[in-house]
């Protein structure tokens, strides 16, 4: 029996098993014998779908990669904000913008296996020189400043911007002083909440593209530039 015949046989007898049951009779029984092919289906649909979406990337030259980690208060919804900083910095046809929320770090021991993939993705990228800047809260800020290399603002930013942002520099343990200064508070961006919760932005050493970082600052900070 070849396969043609094979499945006009399974047809015709899934029609008459079906034959008189409702619509819902029918989900249930297609979802019941059949699951595992219908799942099987799904993850192909999705492998796809992935696939397509990654040879897409390839083709595209990222200008500016940032993760939003552990933000509770919804001031930085990473799609918005990646949307209409596109719009301004018009980036070339083959360029792209890619801002990431999807990372919650959790220093008290709770999610541990979502904190343990949000903290590997964020290594890996800064590894391979992929994350040009990490907005953060205070607590995640202070567990990577003693893991991660991080780039002195002073060192990023032109004259012009270090005299304006002065008074949102920080340095080591986010402290102000005269050392290095690795965070950039983010109170008075125009995604302050306002109810004094605090986060902070920090530059891998190794980013591969400070003056689109630059840029991005000075949009960040629209009563300052």
């Amino acid at each position: 029996m070849n396969l043609r015949e094979r499945f006009r046989r399974w047809r015709d007898f899934t029609a008459k098993t079906m034959a008189g049951m409702s619509f819902r009779q029918k989900l249930a029984y297609l979802l019941y014998y059949y699951k595992g092919w219908i799942l099987g289906l799904l993850l192909l649909v999705m492998l796809g779908a992935y696939i397509g979406d990654a040879v897409f990337q390839s083709q595209k030259e990222i200008i500016l990669q940032g993760f939003f980690t552990n933000y509770e208060y919804g001031l930085f919804d990473a799609e918005e904000i990646q949307k209409e900083y596109t719009e301004i910095r018009a980036p070339k046809e083959k360029q792209i913008i890619i801002f990431d929320d999807d990372l919650y770090i959790d220093l008290g021991g709770e999610a541990t296996e979502y904190t343990a993939a949000s903290n590997g993705k964020l290594i890996a990228y800064m590894a391979v020189q992929e994350l040009d800047f990490v907005v953060t809260s205070g607590e995640v800020f202070l567990h990577y400043e003693g893991q991660a290399p991080m780039m002195d603002f002073r060192e990023l930013l032109p004259e012009d911007m270090l005299k304006r942002l002065e008074d949102q520099l920080l340095g080591s343990g986010l402290e102000a002083g005269t050392g290095p200064c690795l965070a950039l508070d983010m109170s008075r961006s125009r995604f302050g909440s306002g109810d004094g919760e605090s986060y902070y932005m920090f530059v891998p050493l190794l980013a591969p593209h400070p003056q689109e970082i630059c840029d991005f600052i000075r949009w960040c900070f629209p009563e300052l530039f």
